[in-house]
C-alpha cells in the first residue's frame, strides 16, 4: 500500500488535478504590489522635498531648517521639487485591481477591506454577499470528506498490519 490520497480542492471535469484557489489571482496581486510601491516611492520622493537652485553656485550656500541663504545673484531662481499632479488615477486604478481580484477569486469587496455594515445587515442578507465564500467551502468539504475518510481507513489498515492496535474481540 502507498499510503497517499489525493483530494481534489476544486475538481474540474475530465481533469487529473483540481482548480487552483489562488493561480489566477497571482498576477492580479504582484500589480497590486507594483503600484502600491510605485505608490509609496512618489510619495516618499516629494515627502523629502528637493530643493533646485537655477543660475547658482551651491557650493558656498548652507542648507538646512531655519537657514537663510545669501549671496544668491538676482538672476538666480530657488524652488522646491513639486508634484505637480494627484494620485487618483493611480489610486482608481488599485481600487479596479481590488474588485478585479474579487471577482476572479469570487469572493465579497468586503474581504480586500471594503465596507460592510454589519450591524444592520440581516443574517440572509450577509449570508447572501458572502455567497460565493459560503459555496466554496461547501465543494471543498465535499471534496475533501472522501479524502480524509481514505486517510484514516489508511492509517488503521496500517496500524492494524504493525500491530500498533488490535481489533477487540
Amino acid at each position: 500500500i502507498i499510503p497517499f490520497v489525493k483530494i481534489d480542492n476544486i475538481s474540474l471535469a475530465g481533469q487529473e488535478s483540481g482548480q487552483s484557489d489562488i493561480e489566477d489571482l497571482i498576477p492580479l496581486n504582484i500589480e497590486i504590489n507594483r503600484k502600491c510601491a510605485n505608490i509609496s516611492e512618489i510619495i516618499d520622493y516629494h515627502a523629502a522635498q528637493i530643493t533646485i537652485v537655477y543660475g547658482a553656485n551651491i557650493g558656498n550656500l548652507e542648507k538646512g531648517a531655519n537657514k537663510v541663504w545669501g549671496g544668491i545673484p538676482k538672476t538666480a531662481r530657488v524652488e522646491n521639487l513639486n508634484m505637480t499632479s494627484d494620485l487618483s488615477s493611480s489610486e482608481d486604478f488599485l481600487k479596479f485591481l481590488r474588485k478585479t481580484m474579487c471577482e476572479v477569486g469570487g469572493m465579497p469587496e468586503s474581504a480586500l477591506g471594503g465596507a460592510q455594515n454589519i450591524s444592520n445587515t440581516s443574517g440572509v442578507a450577509l449570508q447572501y454577499s458572502n455567497l460565493p465564500l459560503v459555496e466554496k467551502t461547501r465543494i471543498k468539504i465535499t471534496n475533501t470528506i472522501d479524502g480524509l475518510q481514505n486517510v484514516c481507513k489508511m492509517a488503521i489498515f496500517i496500524a492494524l498490519k504493525e500491530n500498533l492496535i488490535s481489533i477487540p474481540n
